[in-house]
């Protein structure tokens, strides 16, 4: 992640090995995202892309809190830690976010000739953050709203079982948590951007658009 904010925000001019790389980052993401749900797909179609849907998953490894919560048993107050990991992963862009910005003011304190132009900076790695978190966020959304048939009357939150589907703490925890990130990540921020373009589109070649937006 740090490579790739580091990356667009020193490139200043378009070029087709940038567009290519896009292309295939956004491949490979939905792929990966649409492998994860539990459709019966066919053999031949899961066999031949499972090598992407690991690339995929090798991403959210990396910005996975399983180990430091499971390890000190963190519940705070969730019900579980299993809740608990997605309201971590709900503020985990954020936290980010707010990371970054305080980094790149630092590195612009220190030296403004290196890392000048702080409001594109933090723009540019905001959209970076962003657009590697999404698939991460859009999977985790989702997961609290898949339910597992345990018995002809009774089903279980798939990735929680201590959670009965449709029971007051189930439509607490994803009316808590599910939807806003749904609301909010998966759904506000690509279509915040989808409004910004169409509100440009005459003005997308101008100069100040391509500095802020050229990773888009």
């Amino acid at each position: 992640m740090a490579f790739l904010i580091i990356v667009n925000i020193r490139k200043r001019n378009e070029s087709q090995t940038s567009i290519l790389l896009r292309i295939l980052t956004n491949y490979v993401q939905l792929v990966s995202t649409a492998m994860t749900f539990n459709l019966n797909f066919p053999s031949s179609l899961s066999d031949s892309f499972s090598p992407i849907q690991r690339v995929g998953s090798t991403q959210e490894s990396f910005m996975s809190f399983d180990c430091f919560v499971e390890d000190a048993q963190i519940r705070v107050f969730a019900p579980s830690t299993t809740i608990f990991k997605l309201f971590l992963t709900a503020i985990l862009p954020l936290v980010l976010i707010a990371g970054v910005a305080f980094v790149l003011l630092i590195l612009h304190l220190i030296n403004s000739k290196w890392f000048g132009e702080y409001k594109r900076n933090l723009v540019v790695a905001t959209v970076c953050i962003m657009f590697l978190l999404h698939p991460t966020l859009a999977m985790s959304s989702l997961s609290l709203f898949q339910c597992t048939q345990i018995d002809s009357n009774m089903k279980r939150v798939t990735i929680d079982m201590t959670l009965e589907c449709h029971s007051t703490d189930h439509l607490f925890w994803s009316l808590t948590i599910g939807l806003p990130m749904i609301v909010v990540w998966v759904i506000g921020c690509p279509l915040l951007v989808l409004v910004f373009l169409i509100q440009n589109r005459n003005h997308l070649e101008d100069n100040k658009a391509k500095l802020y937006f050229l990773t888009l």
